[in-house]
């Protein structure tokens, strides 16, 4: 019997609705709510990120996409909706991600300080839009032909702006078990300083390639910057440095050659490496830069810390000298016990020379 005409009438109208821009290819991974695709989107080859969640899409993630569109976010190509797998998020198609590369092979230093300071560059630029990523981890970080880091999967990114408050569980997602922030995610307040822990997470991640199995993990006693990963898992997020102030301190590292593999280039001095002379003399060579350049911005606790820790001691013949380590006498916000008067008459001093009969200030050491 052929066809009656309504039918094929709701054949063809079926068929006319259907978004055939879209032409799904291989599957290039999958999630709890979502698969990734490669597909071929207007003749050009793509990565389409499609949901199986009934509720679809949750409403902030392109939006937040599109705000954090950079150097260090995947670049998105459009969405589009009716496809043979329901809405489609277009992407750039990228060659890999940070978890297949040090899967494959280990990084020198050299260049897992490199990858450091791309994520954190990432991370301070989305930080500085009000963005919290909420899901950094090396599965999330692509690559592209030029080995540039980008961040895709926006899934579970917020804006810092807006609480959870009133808001359904599926638009409340936490990221990853083993590199959320777990004193955070217990607490239900993610900030830009929960970014910071799954950053630590992260770079022991590359560092040991093995995927996290604890939250925090081990910390390796040879990673690079190992103290500055330690202080992201402070329990107190204000406590945790910030994307700018440890992407400082990794660009610090990268300049001044602070990994073996740099000071093993180095030429063998005779005089000590840290000598005053050598120290004074090259930051003498340094132009000082005009206010104008050089804007002022409140104090960070953490470089404060820093700079205390590493307070040297120079006697009055111009011998340099430490003194006890100064972290073991700072508390938890960076204040000597007892203060100054407590400190001045209780440090001990190793044998040489006889200390000036005028007192010396404080840290002028």
């Amino acid at each position: 019997m052929p066809p009656r005409a309504f039918d094929h009438f709701e054949v063809s109208s079926l068929r006319q609705t259907t978004n055939d821009s879209v032409r799904f290819i291989e599957r290039l991974g999958s999630g709890v709510f979502g698969e990734v695709w490669k597909a071929d989107y207007k003749g050009e080859l793509v990565a389409a990120k499609v949901t199986s969640c009934p509720t679809g899409f949750r409403a902030e993630e392109v939006a937040l996409l599109r705000r954090a569109q950079g150097k260090h976010a995947v670049r998105l190509l459009g969405v589009e909706e009716g496809t043979s797998k329901g809405t489609a998020i277009v992407m750039e198609l990228c060659e890999g991600n940070l978890h297949d590369r040090v899967a494959k092979a280990s990084t020198s230093e050299d260049e897992f300080i490199a990858y450091l300071v791309q994520i954190l560059e990432g991370l301070a630029d989305m930080h500085g839009a009000g963005i919290v990523f909420g899901d950094l981890k090396p599965d999330n970080l692509l690559l592209d032909g030029n080995k540039r880091v980008v961040f895709a999967d926006f899934g579970d990114a917020r804006d810092a702006q807006c609480g959870m408050q009133g808001r359904s569980v599926h638009e409340m997602g936490w990221g990853s078990p083993m590199y959320h922030a777990k004193p955070d995610v217990m607490k239900q307040q993610l900030t830009c300083a929960s970014d910071m822990w799954m950053f630590a997470q992260t770079a022991i991640h590359m560092w040991s390639r093995e995927e996290a199995r604890s939250n925090p993990s081990p910390m390796p006693s040879d990673i690079p910057l190992r103290e500055l990963l330690q202080q992201c898992f402070a329990t107190d997020p204000s406590q945790r440095p910030s994307a700018r102030d440890a992407l400082e301190e990794c660009q610090e590292a990268m300049v001044s050659g602070t990994t073996r593999a740099s000071r093993a280039r180095l030429p063998q001095l005779d005089c000590h490496p840290r000598s005053p002379v050598q120290t004074r003399s090259r930051r003498a060579s340094l132009p000082s830069p005009s206010p104008q350049e050089c804007p002022e911005r409140p104090p960070s606790p953490y470089r404060r810390r820093r700079s205390l820790a590493s307070a040297q001691d120079y006697m009055p013949d111009g011998t340099m000298r430490r003194e006890m380590r100064l972290e073991d006498l700072l508390d938890g916000g960076g204040v000597l016990p007892g203060g100054p008067a407590w400190h001045s008459g209780w440090m001990m001093r190793l044998p040489g020379p006889p200390p000036p009969t005028t007192p010396m200030p404080m840290f002028a050491w």
